[in-house]
């Protein structure tokens, strides 16, 4: 292992982040597999670098050896347009490079929303259950699974394991239960709207005549 501080290690990998985008880019389209867990997997590469450089080699060139590999890796095993290996931890090891010293990169940044957001959205229609069952009729069954299964369930289950049960990256899991939620919370609201709009029915006052016939005054 390297004898190098987590501070040096950091500085190693911010001096040669710019390496990930450039060889990712290469590989784009490849397999259909996003650009973004591509990118994902490279920089999972630039960190393991950093942590078993030791000094033999300049570090671009090693770093560049564990970044292809680590690409590399992701190429054979990716099984078609949209899946992954039953076992790949990709939300894990995407937070271990996101997270790793303390700095943030620009890959995380680019999902389409985060954690905190899709509980926003929920929390908008959460209790509403008559209205929510009522949109859900409108989902794709894979939409509905991905739904209930993370807002629905108890305990919820994690994206990271939804994505491994769909067979999805985990960058395509948070995409769908995304754009997903804003349009149940969409068709909620508008049934909410929908509702509040209507005039209730008053029928006309009858009167009752001696023989018994009511007719509307």
């Amino acid at each position: 292992m390297t004898g190098l501080t987590e501070g040096e290690q950091n500085r190693l990998i911010q001096e040669n982040v710019e390496l990930v985008s450039r060889i990712a880019s290469e590989f784009r389209g490849h397999k259909s597999i996003p650009y973004e867990d591509i990118e994902a997997e490279g920089m999972l590469g630039l960190v393991q670098a950093a942590r078993t450089w030791e000094g033999r080699a300049k570090f671009s060139t090693f770093a560049i050896y564990r970044i292809r590999g680590a690409i590399g890796d992701l190429l054979r095993k990716w099984q078609d347009t949209e899946a992954l290996p039953a076992g790949m931890e990709l939300e894990e090891r995407v937070h271990e490079w996101q997270m790793w010293g303390g700095f943030p990169y620009e890959g995380w940044s680019e999902l389409p929303t985060s954690p905190e957001r899709l509980m926003e959205i929920y929390e908008e229609i959460e209790g509403k259950t008559a209205l929510i069952e009522n949109a859900f009729r409108d989902l794709k069954p894979r939409e509905r699974r991905m739904i209930s299964a993370h807002f629905l369930r108890t305990p919820a289950v994690s994206l990271e394991q939804i994505a491994r049960d769909e067979k999805i990256s985990y960058y395509r899991a948070v995409e769908v239960v995304y754009d997903t939620m804003k349009r149940l919370r969409e068709n909620v609201l508008k049934q909410e709207e929908r509702r509040d709009n209507v005039i209730p029915f008053r029928s006309a006052p009858r009167k009752v005549t001696q023989s018994g016939v009511r007719y509307a005054v």
